[in-house]
């Protein structure tokens, strides 16, 4: 079995114990879809420097982050929503998968020679309306049908914490959720620095 393979596995088995409101099913259809397909082999990042730049990384880093965020949950009696918490870790950077169009990959592979050789390995997808990824994930989201709460729309949107400037604002004041999904995504993206 392969990475990807069992990467949808995981996440299938996550979204089937986790996800019990009516939005499981816009989420099986979502990733049963053309868009689960790019889900499932989009990288996590762009260079070999960066975490996870191999097709299947975004999974990975998606499940790496659901782990993390269940840790959080569990050591510091956090009492988070399971639904919510399987959403946000699972599909924070969906954007990274697909292009606005919902139908062609963000990142595509990288075939100039020289941007190869300083570990660059895929480029982006010139057809795309740009959007910073953490909007484009929840257009993607929105796109197929899940509605969010307010907790898991700002846990999405403020997922690389403050380090973004137009995240600024929220600092101090976001929610829980917020706080926690970007701590376990920082953690994950480390951890998986170091693989």
């Amino acid at each position: 079995m392969s990475d990807v393979e069992k990467n949808v596995q995981i996440i299938s088995k996550i979204i089937e114990a986790r996800i019990t409101s009516d939005r499981k099913q816009s989420i099986v259809n979502m990733l049963q879809g053309d868009l689960g397909s790019l889900y499932f082999t989009a990288p996590a990042s762009s260079r070999e420097e960066y975490h996870l730049c191999e097709p299947g990384g975004l999974a990975e880093h998606s499940i790496n982050v659901y782990k993390n965020l269940l840790q959080f949950d569990s050591t510091f009696k956090l009492n988070l929503n399971q639904e919510s918490m399987a959403i946000t870790a699972l599909f924070h950077d969906i954007g990274k998968a697909c292009s606005s169009n919902l139908k062609e990959p963000h990142y595509i592979p990288e075939t100039e020679q020289w941007k190869l050789k300083k570990g660059m390995k895929y480029g982006f997808n010139n057809n795309s309306i740009y959007m910073p990824n953490h909007v484009r994930s929840i257009f993607v989201i929105q796109s197929a049908g899940i509605k969010l709460n307010a907790d898991e729309f700002t846990a999405i949107l403020l997922n690389d914490g403050q380090y973004l400037l137009e995240n600024k604002p929220y600092a101090l004041k976001e929610c829980p959720l917020a706080l926690y999904i970007h701590m376990a995504d920082r953690i994950a993206l480390e951890q998986e620095k170091k693989k």
